[in-house]
């Protein structure tokens, strides 16, 4: 796999931590919750099949050791980005972009240039109906086409 040690050592630390089936392979719904925690958040069900697909793998089914390296691997990828560090909340994007957004919902000229960024932010998420430090990209990626 290329696994530097230090990679090596955490992917082996998250597949100890997983609750194994009797043939010693992780479960999907273990996979899925060793992501959350190498996330530090919640992972749509959806998401964790892909991946599987992805490595050939019926989700259905446990997984080895390999495969579980293997799932870390596509799931910490550029592509994929599953890692803590990348979350894009109402908090990351510019207040003249929130403002904009606000104005969408015609609300006053007068409010949206005096309110304060932390509560332009609680707006924009009240108006967009996601938590304030929810994800936008799983929040709102099912209700954008």
């Amino acid at each position: 796999l290329g696994l530097s040690t230090n990679v090596f050592a955490e992917y082996q630390y998250a597949f100890d931590q997983c609750a194994r089936e009797p043939c010693g392979g992780v479960s999907f719904k273990s996979a899925k919750k060793a992501l959350e925690l190498r996330m530090g958040r919640e992972v749509k069900p959806v998401l964790v099949e892909d991946l599987y697909f992805e490595i050939r793998r019926d989700p259905e089914k446990t997984i080895l050791i390999e495969d579980f390296f293997r799932l870390l691997q596509l799931a910490a990828s550029p592509k994929h980005m599953f890692t803590k560090e990348l979350l894009f909340t109402l908090h990351e994007v510019p207040p003249k972009k929130l403002r904009e957004i606000l104005r969408i919902f015609r609300v006053a000229e007068d409010f949206i240039l005096k309110i304060s960024f932390e509560d332009l932010v609680e707006h924009v998420a009240n108006y967009l109906e996601v938590g304030l430090n929810a994800d936008l990209r799983e929040e709102l990626a099912d209700r954008v086409t």
